[in-house]
Formats: structure tokens, sequence, C-alpha cells
């Protein structure tokens, strides 16, 4: 085992992942790296290796993580495959005597509150980005929480704001890793609203916050992903997603795939997988492989303004002004209680072709009769009025619309509202939205 084991930290040492790919790559290198040198300082290159690693590993916590918390790649399954990387190392350390910096483990603090703010009334996590069920560690049942033991680890490491999990959730995976692991002493007030996300470009309007009939609305006015192929982003500005009573119905459909199939993934990292405009039938950034875009989309936020009953984004991205009208998509998402609304605009000049599109969680039921979509499910309804200059349909299973997935590998039919529009630019659309909780 001996040799096998020296082999594998060498090669980690001799060709760490560097430049574009140096992402969560390299924080799996460098966390394996470095608690393999403390479990087994048997060579004569231990020390040193284990210096190294912990040296890049508390560079890049603060190099790919924003001041709020959020992981830089812009995937939010990929915030968690990076939280695990970082606390799992952290805590060896202390374990060990190889003790991080108290800077490192702010940070890894900062990872884990974000979390509970980005989570609605019935525990859904979000969903941007790629997602591929990446784990660091496995040492839970396979359908349990995937942050429950982290909380637990949160709460008796770093006395983070977190949650407290349900008796016995978490308590396993969390017990073998930390001898402290089921808290005893009264936690940290919890708070899901004290957290900015504008560094990051992720924005809440949420009315209700914490009861059975929340509305939780979350907008996208960020960067792409990390560094310049940004691998794991999705070209998804200005697009929302919105939950119900802690039920998903405007959703983000998901991954499905990476390497297997280049048409399926170029369509669900795409624009028109998303919640947001598509111009020309074409994404608002360009593709150039399967881990790799050519020009990013570039958002600017002009207007954020939080209120106790939801809240207003004015946002715009420059994705389409490579085109000869130089078009800008500018929108506005506003809520006022149980109303939504969009506000849409292309500035520019000449024609085009363009898609509102909304995608709905396989569990909603959605009927389309003039301009008027009214959408259901098991809780409550979605009414929504539609702008009466674009022309719309629903499309349920189609070549480039209608699909879900709900994790990698895995895709099924679901229902894409389309509101097309085709002539001059500039031009304005307005969508109105109203929530029913059922009785």
């Amino acid at each position: 085992l001996w040799p096998a084991i020296y082999w594998h930290q060498w090669m980690i040492v001799q060709q760490p992942s560097n430049g574009s790919s140096a992402n969560n790559h390299l924080l799996g290198e460098m966390a394996g790296l470095f608690i393999s040198t403390v479990e087994w300082p048997y060579f004569l290159q231990s020390a040193k290796w284990r210096e190294m690693s912990r040296n890049v590993l508390e560079k890049e916590i603060v190099k790919q993580t924003f001041p709020c918390g959020l992981n830089k790649e812009q995937a939010f399954s990929y915030h968690l495959f990076s939280l695990e990387f970082f606390l799992l190392a952290g805590i060896e350390g202390d374990r060990y005597g190889f003790t991080f910096s108290p800077t490192y483990k702010l940070w890894i603090r900062r990872m884990l509150e974000v979390i509970p703010v980005m989570t609605d009334f019935g525990g859904n996590l979000p969903r941007f980005g790629d997602a591929d069920e990446g784990m660091a560690l496995q040492l839970r049942p396979i359908t349990s929480s995937r942050t429950d033991w982290l909380y637990r680890l949160g709460l008796t490491w770093l006395h983070a704001a977190v949650p407290v999990p349900n008796e016995g959730s978490g308590e396993m995976t969390a017990s073998f890793l930390w001898k402290g692991a089921l808290p005893r002493a009264k936690p940290k007030r919890f708070s899901r609203r004290k957290i900015s996300l504008e560094d990051a470009g992720y924005f809440l309007l949420t009315s209700r916050r914490g009861q059975p009939d929340e509305i939780f609305c979350l907008a996208d006015a960020g960067p792409l992903g990390y560094l310049s192929i940004a691998a794991h982003g999705h070209a998804d500005a200005l697009s929302f997603t919105v939950h119900i009573g802690g039920v998903p119905v405007i959703v983000d459909p998901g991954t499905f795939i990476y390497h297997a199939d280049p048409v399926w993934r170029a369509y669900f990292r795409g624009t028109k997988a998303h919640n947001t405009l598509t111009v020309d039938n074409l994404d608002q950034s360009v593709a150039q492989g399967a881990f790799l875009w050519k020009t990013h989309a570039r958002s600017k936020v002009l207007k954020w303004v939080e209120t106790s009953q939801g809240g207003k984004l004015v946002a715009e991205h420059d994705g389409y002004s490579r085109l000869p009208g130089k078009i800008i998509h500018r929108r506005a998402i506003s809520l006022n209680d149980k109303r939504l609304v969009t506000e849409d605009e292309l500035l520019g000049g000449g024609k085009a072709r363009a898609q509102y599109r909304l995608h709905f969680a396989p569990d909603c039921h959605v009927r389309l009769q003039d301009f008027t979509c009214a959408v259901e499910w098991a809780a409550g309804a979605l009414l929504i009025n539609l702008d009466r200059n674009l022309e719309w349909s629903v499309v349920r299973g189609g070549e480039d619309a209608g699909w879900y997935s709900s994790r990698f590998g895995v895709k099924e039919p679901t229902c894409t509202l389309i509101g097309e529009y085709e002539g001059e630019i500039p031009i304005k659309m307005l969508n109105q939205m109203e929530v029913f909780h059922a009785n």
C-alpha cells in the first residue's frame, strides 16, 4: 500500500491543476494531499508536502469564495463540494495539531452560513450551474440530507450560525469526523436574512419568509462562472426560480449530462434551458467545448431594493451586444406579497427574434388559454397574465424545451412556457404572476 500512497502524493505535487482549471480540482488535490500527509507522515517529503498543500488551501479559499460565502463557480452543487474539501482538511489539521489560520476558518463559516440563507421553507437547496452530486466524502446514506452533517460540524467545530438539524440527522457522519460533533451548548441565533449575496450576483426576493405560505424567488445577475473557462457555469444571466410554500414551481432544469451527449449538454447549460430571454435562438455566452466558454455575458445591477414583502431587482446583460443591433437585455423583477412581475426590455436596434421562457417543475399542471397561463400543483396555483405582444405556447418534451433533470444522468419531460416575438427592437414585455395557496 505504501508505494501507491507515495506515488499518488508525488503525482499531485508534480502536476497540480493550474491556470484556468485551478478550481475545485485543485481543492480536491490539495485536501487529499494534506490529509494523507497528516495521517501518514512516513516519507521524507511528508512535512514539506503537508505545508505546501496547507498553504495552497489557505490561499484558494479566499480566491475561490465570494465574501458572502458562495463559491465562485456559480454552481451551487460545487459550493457544497468545495466546502467539504475545505472543512475536512481543516478538521484534520486541528486533530493533529497542524491548525489552519483563523482567516481560513472564517471563510469556512461563511460558506456554511450562506447555505440556509438560500434554502426555502421546504428545505430545498438552490439549483444553478452544473450539478453532478460530487462529494468529497461518502459516510452517510445517499438519500439523507446533504447538509445536516455539515451543519453539525459547523455548530461544534466553528460555532457557526446555522440551523440545528433534526435529532439523528447527520449525527453518524459528524461524530465519525469530530469528537464533539453532537452540540450541547445553545447555538447562536440563526437568521436567514442577514447575509448579502450581492457580490455573487444572487438576489433573494421573498415574502412570508419561513412561513408555510412563503414565496421564495432567487434571481441571478452574477458572472458566468469562475476563471476564464467558467467550466461549471450556465448561460443563465437574469434568470430566476420561484418556490412557493417550500415547493419548487418555476425551476432551473438542471444539468443531466456532461460528456456522453454533446447535444443535451449544450441544451441544459444553454440559455434556452433557463428562465430568461433568448435572442435569435442564441445563447447569451458563446460555448467552445463542454467545459469552456469563449465569451462571457456580463451582468450589471442597476437597482436593488429589499422589502419585508419582497423587493425589486433591475439588471441587464450584454450577451447579445455581439449582434448587429447591439442588443442589451434589461430585466426588472419585483415581488410584492403574492404578486411577482417581470418587465423585460430589449434595447438596441434592428430586427430580432426573441423568446421568453419559463420552466416548471414536473409535478406542475400547466394550462394555456389565450393570454393567461394557469399553473397548478398539490398545494396551490400560479396565474400568469401574459404579454399580448408575444405568441405563446407550452412545450412538453420537445426538441429544445420541456425537460427537467432532477439529478445527474436523469431527465424527464416537463412543461416550458414560451412567448415568442419577432420584429423591431427595442421592445418591452410585461408578465404578471399571482400566487394562490391551497386552503
